[in-house]
């Protein structure tokens, strides 16, 4: 999928939607990689809470059908795409009644890190707001589980997959930019 410029210089090429577990880093990823490609950010949190005509994410997070709210919203954002956007899309990926459609029309950007610094994240941002995270644990008793469950689907559907090392969600945006910018993905990066 290589873009090309367009008409009056308009970029013409590929969307990207990130996922990955809870507390990788996916929307400080997808800002930094908004900002480097400038290409528009699309936060997927933000299309739920005006879909769901709420004022916190964590008021429809804790819902038993959210994962299905989610992916329905990231699949109606991804359908209304009038060019390439950067998509902090959450989970849906998990959710394969809407993967086949999201898959064709963005490149799925997989985070991932060790479980325990992703955990440690997870736990500082409790602490940090107050509630227990809005993290729908599907039935799993630990964090380790919920991750090893949706593991396999995440790689299933991933097109790349982005290592974040030691918590650095910004020099893994900057890399994975820069491959973005070398295949040709993207026109040009702001340093």
């Amino acid at each position: 999928m290589e873009g090309t410029m367009g008409k009056h210089e308009q970029w013409v090429g590929p969307s990207f939607l990130t996922t990955g577990p809870p507390g990788v880093g996916k929307s400080v990823l997808a800002r930094r990689l908004s900002w480097r490609t400038g290409l528009p950010l699309i936060s997927g949190d933000q299309e739920i809470v005006k879909a769901c005509k709420v004022k916190r994410l964590s008021e429809v997070s804790s819902l038993p059908n959210f994962t299905e709210i989610e992916g329905e919203i990231i699949a109606q954002t991804v359908e209304n795409l009038t060019g390439p956007r950067i998509i902090d899309g959450g989970g849906s990926v998990y959710k394969v009644k809407q993967m086949p459609f999201i898959a064709e029309r963005c490149i799925i950007l997989y985070l991932t890190a060790p479980d325990e610094d992703i955990i440690a994240q997870i736990e500082r941002r409790i602490e940090r707001n107050g509630d227990d995270g809005g993290i729908d644990m599907e039935g799993c008793a630990t964090y380790e589980e919920l991750f090893a469950k949706r593991r396999p689907e995440y790689e299933k559907w991933k097109n790349f997959t982005i290592p974040i090392i030691n918590g650095d969600r910004k020099g893994a945006a900057d890399l994975f930019a820069e491959r973005l910018r070398i295949l040709r993905l993207v026109p040009r990066l702001k340093h």
